[in-house]
């Protein structure tokens, strides 16, 4: 992953409220070309409640 795509996705996830260490390795998981990752990071950050769907479901005991 290149620099300036990584600070794009810590970007994003801090105007989020999100761990961008969560998403930095979701997108690491994904093989795709550096353009498409910050084009979906451009459309994420246009998603209402972006940041809820980044929160891990709570476990039932």
């Amino acid at each position: 992953m290149d620099k300036q795509l990584e600070d794009a996705i810590r970007t994003l996830a801090e105007g989020h409220g999100v761990n961008p260490e969560v998403l930095l390795a979701g997108f690491a998981s994904v093989d795709m070309p550096p353009e498409l990752a910050r084009t979906v990071a451009a459309v994420l950050d246009g998603i209402d409640g972006f940041s809820d769907s980044c929160e891990p479901e709570p476990a039932d005991d």
